[in-house]
Protein backbone atom coordinates (compact mmCIF):
# COMPACT_ATOMS: atom_id res chain seq x y z
CA UNK A 1 0.00 0.00 0.00
CA UNK A 2 1.19 3.39 -1.04
CA UNK A 3 2.24 6.17 1.70
CA UNK A 4 0.36 9.48 1.18
CA UNK A 5 2.46 12.10 1.76
CA UNK A 6 0.49 14.12 4.11
CA UNK A 7 1.65 12.36 6.37
CA UNK A 8 4.41 14.50 8.61
CA UNK A 9 5.89 14.44 11.43
CA UNK A 10 8.18 17.22 12.17
CA UNK A 11 8.42 20.93 10.83
CA UNK A 12 11.29 19.78 8.08
CA UNK A 13 8.62 17.25 6.93
CA UNK A 14 11.53 15.29 5.23
CA UNK A 15 14.29 12.84 6.59
CA UNK A 16 17.36 11.75 5.15
CA UNK A 17 16.54 9.36 2.14
CA UNK A 18 12.86 9.85 2.25
CA UNK A 19 9.96 10.99 3.28
CA UNK A 20 9.16 11.00 7.20
CA UNK A 21 5.77 9.05 7.47
CA UNK A 22 3.40 9.30 10.11
CA UNK A 23 -0.26 10.13 10.80
CA UNK A 24 -0.41 13.58 11.45
CA UNK A 25 -2.28 15.09 8.39
CA UNK A 26 -2.19 18.51 7.46
CA UNK A 27 -4.64 21.20 8.23
CA UNK A 28 -5.04 22.67 4.73
CA UNK A 29 -6.75 25.71 6.14
CA UNK A 30 -4.09 26.63 8.29
CA UNK A 31 -1.68 25.58 5.35
CA UNK A 32 -2.96 28.15 2.87
CA UNK A 33 -1.68 30.67 5.92
CA UNK A 34 1.48 30.15 5.72
CA UNK A 35 4.28 31.36 3.84
CA UNK A 36 5.53 29.20 0.54
CA UNK A 37 8.63 27.98 1.84
CA UNK A 38 10.82 25.37 -0.38
CA UNK A 39 12.46 21.91 1.01
CA UNK A 40 15.50 21.47 -1.00
CA UNK A 41 16.70 18.06 0.10
CA UNK A 42 15.23 16.15 -3.12
CA UNK A 43 16.55 18.62 -5.44
CA UNK A 44 18.32 17.09 -8.57
CA UNK A 45 19.95 20.86 -9.45
CA UNK A 46 22.36 18.77 -12.06
CA UNK A 47 21.67 18.98 -15.53
CA UNK A 48 21.40 15.19 -17.35
CA UNK A 49 21.20 14.05 -21.28
CA UNK A 50 19.46 10.58 -21.46
CA UNK A 51 17.58 9.61 -25.09
CA UNK A 52 14.45 10.77 -23.52
CA UNK A 53 15.19 13.49 -21.50
CA UNK A 54 17.48 16.97 -21.69
CA UNK A 55 17.88 20.10 -19.38
CA UNK A 56 20.83 21.18 -20.50
CA UNK A 57 20.65 24.90 -21.79
CA UNK A 58 21.58 26.04 -25.69
CA UNK A 59 23.92 28.24 -24.48
CA UNK A 60 26.24 29.49 -21.23
CA UNK A 61 24.52 33.16 -21.54
CA UNK A 62 21.21 31.13 -20.85
CA UNK A 63 22.41 28.69 -18.39
CA UNK A 64 23.62 31.40 -16.02
CA UNK A 65 20.17 33.35 -16.82
CA UNK A 66 18.01 30.41 -16.21
CA UNK A 67 20.06 30.26 -12.27
CA UNK A 68 18.79 34.05 -11.72
CA UNK A 69 15.63 33.85 -13.00
CA UNK A 70 14.86 30.58 -10.70
CA UNK A 71 16.45 31.92 -7.94
CA UNK A 72 14.51 35.36 -7.92
CA UNK A 73 11.46 32.82 -8.19
CA UNK A 74 12.10 31.33 -5.13
CA UNK A 75 12.63 34.85 -3.39
CA UNK A 76 9.34 36.24 -5.15
CA UNK A 77 7.56 32.96 -4.12
CA UNK A 78 8.51 33.21 -0.72
CA UNK A 79 6.81 36.41 0.00
CA UNK A 80 3.33 34.85 -0.86
CA UNK A 81 1.19 32.25 1.42
CA UNK A 82 -0.07 29.44 -0.14
CA UNK A 83 -3.56 30.99 0.08
CA UNK A 84 -2.60 33.95 -2.18
CA UNK A 85 -0.94 32.19 -4.89
CA UNK A 86 -3.98 30.08 -5.48
CA UNK A 87 -6.67 32.77 -4.95
CA UNK A 88 -4.31 35.25 -7.41
CA UNK A 89 -5.43 34.20 -10.92
CA UNK A 90 -2.35 36.50 -12.03
CA UNK A 91 0.29 35.35 -10.01
CA UNK A 92 -0.45 31.74 -10.69
CA UNK A 93 -1.09 32.34 -14.53
CA UNK A 94 2.39 34.70 -14.19
CA UNK A 95 3.96 31.56 -13.07
CA UNK A 96 1.86 28.97 -14.58
CA UNK A 97 1.69 27.23 -11.33
CA UNK A 98 -0.65 24.10 -11.58
CA UNK A 99 -0.89 20.20 -11.20
CA UNK A 100 0.28 17.59 -13.48
CA UNK A 101 -2.37 15.45 -13.67
CA UNK A 102 -2.22 13.53 -16.66
CA UNK A 103 -0.94 10.09 -16.99
CA UNK A 104 1.62 10.68 -19.95
CA UNK A 105 3.47 12.97 -18.10
CA UNK A 106 3.44 11.72 -14.76
CA UNK A 107 5.46 8.93 -16.44
CA UNK A 108 7.49 11.15 -17.86
CA UNK A 109 8.12 12.48 -14.33
CA UNK A 110 8.76 9.50 -12.69
CA UNK A 111 10.90 7.63 -15.41
CA UNK A 112 13.44 11.07 -15.82
CA UNK A 113 14.15 10.64 -11.51
CA UNK A 114 14.54 6.95 -11.33
CA UNK A 115 16.41 6.43 -14.98
CA UNK A 116 17.82 9.50 -15.19
CA UNK A 117 18.46 10.73 -11.55
CA UNK A 118 18.87 7.00 -10.48
CA UNK A 119 16.13 7.76 -7.89
CA UNK A 120 15.51 4.36 -5.81
CA UNK A 121 12.27 3.20 -7.89
CA UNK A 122 11.11 1.53 -4.39
CA UNK A 123 11.04 5.13 -3.09
CA UNK A 124 9.34 6.76 -6.04
CA UNK A 125 6.64 3.98 -5.83
CA UNK A 126 5.81 3.96 -1.91
CA UNK A 127 4.52 7.46 -2.15
CA UNK A 128 1.67 9.19 -3.59
CA UNK A 129 2.76 11.27 -5.39
CA UNK A 130 1.29 14.89 -6.60
CA UNK A 131 3.28 16.51 -8.76
CA UNK A 132 3.38 20.32 -9.63
CA UNK A 133 5.27 23.02 -12.02
CA UNK A 134 6.03 26.29 -11.95
CA UNK A 135 7.58 28.48 -14.76
CA UNK A 136 10.46 30.72 -14.39
CA UNK A 137 11.95 33.23 -17.24
CA UNK A 138 11.02 34.32 -20.18
CA UNK A 139 12.15 31.10 -22.34
CA UNK A 140 9.28 29.40 -20.94
CA UNK A 141 11.61 26.83 -18.27
CA UNK A 142 9.78 24.75 -15.94
CA UNK A 143 10.30 23.34 -12.35
CA UNK A 144 8.92 20.40 -11.75
CA UNK A 145 8.07 19.94 -7.88
CA UNK A 146 5.97 18.28 -5.02
CA UNK A 147 4.70 20.15 -1.94
CA UNK A 148 3.48 19.46 1.15
CA UNK A 149 0.69 21.95 2.64
CA UNK A 150 3.04 25.20 1.84
CA UNK A 151 6.34 23.49 1.71
CA UNK A 152 7.41 23.29 -1.86
CA UNK A 153 9.65 20.21 -2.46
CA UNK A 154 11.81 21.26 -6.29
CA UNK A 155 12.72 17.64 -7.49
CA UNK A 156 14.31 18.99 -11.16
CA UNK A 157 14.09 21.57 -13.96
CA UNK A 158 12.71 20.93 -17.23
CA UNK A 159 14.12 23.51 -18.71
CA UNK A 160 13.48 22.43 -22.70
CA UNK A 161 9.87 21.79 -22.04
CA UNK A 162 10.17 17.79 -22.73
CA UNK A 163 7.81 16.49 -19.88
CA UNK A 164 5.26 17.99 -22.29
CA UNK A 165 6.39 16.81 -25.07
CA UNK A 166 3.00 17.00 -27.14
CA UNK A 167 3.40 20.59 -27.28
CA UNK A 168 7.15 20.88 -26.81
CA UNK A 169 8.41 23.02 -30.27
CA UNK A 170 12.09 21.82 -31.88
CA UNK A 171 12.55 18.78 -29.69
CA UNK A 172 15.31 17.08 -31.97
CA UNK A 173 17.21 20.56 -31.60
CA UNK A 174 16.33 20.33 -27.74
CA UNK A 175 17.71 17.16 -27.15
CA UNK A 176 21.43 18.42 -28.58
CA UNK A 177 21.79 21.07 -25.84
CA UNK A 178 24.69 20.12 -23.68
CA UNK A 179 25.27 22.97 -21.60
CA UNK A 180 24.60 22.29 -17.98
CA UNK A 181 23.11 24.21 -15.39
CA UNK A 182 25.39 26.88 -13.76
CA UNK A 183 25.03 25.89 -10.31
CA UNK A 184 26.31 22.34 -11.01
CA UNK A 185 30.24 21.41 -11.09
CA UNK A 186 29.48 19.61 -15.10
CA UNK A 187 29.15 23.74 -15.81
CA UNK A 188 33.01 24.69 -15.56
CA UNK A 189 33.95 20.82 -17.62
CA UNK A 190 31.73 21.71 -20.24
CA UNK A 191 33.40 25.51 -20.86
CA UNK A 192 36.10 25.94 -23.59
CA UNK A 193 38.03 29.23 -24.48
CA UNK A 194 35.58 29.94 -27.21
CA UNK A 195 32.81 29.67 -24.87
CA UNK A 196 34.60 32.43 -22.66
CA UNK A 197 35.07 34.58 -25.28
CA UNK A 198 31.44 34.63 -26.28
CA UNK A 199 29.88 34.65 -23.01
CA UNK A 200 32.45 38.28 -21.97
CA UNK A 201 31.31 39.68 -25.03
CA UNK A 202 27.71 38.93 -24.75
CA UNK A 203 28.24 39.86 -20.62
CA UNK A 204 29.39 43.41 -21.48
CA UNK A 205 27.34 44.12 -24.87
CA UNK A 206 24.45 43.48 -22.38
CA UNK A 207 25.68 45.82 -19.62
CA UNK A 208 26.28 48.69 -22.64
CA UNK A 209 22.65 48.02 -23.70
CA UNK A 210 21.27 47.98 -20.38
CA UNK A 211 19.57 44.98 -20.06
CA UNK A 212 21.81 44.57 -17.45
CA UNK A 213 20.80 47.45 -15.16
CA UNK A 214 23.63 47.48 -12.65
CA UNK A 215 27.12 47.09 -12.19
CA UNK A 216 26.23 44.64 -9.11
CA UNK A 217 24.05 42.41 -11.82
CA UNK A 218 27.17 42.46 -14.24
CA UNK A 219 29.92 41.48 -11.30
CA UNK A 220 26.79 38.74 -10.01
CA UNK A 221 26.81 37.22 -13.66
CA UNK A 222 30.63 37.02 -13.74
CA UNK A 223 31.44 35.18 -10.51
CA UNK A 224 28.43 32.87 -11.04
CA UNK A 225 30.17 31.95 -14.25
CA UNK A 226 33.78 32.16 -12.78
CA UNK A 227 33.74 33.01 -9.10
Amino acid sequence: MKKSLDKIADDDRLAHGGLINKDTRLDEDEEKKKNISFSFKLFRLNSIRTSFFNNCYESRKKSIAASRYLFDSFSCLSEKTLGELEADTRLRERFRYHPINDRGEIERIEKVQIEGYMVNKTFIEQHEWSYYQFEFGPNGYRLIMTKLGAIFIPLFVDSNHLIYRNSSRDKEKKMEYKIPFVACDDYLKSCDEKDDFEFCKSLVEEFRSGIIESKEDFIAQWQAAYG
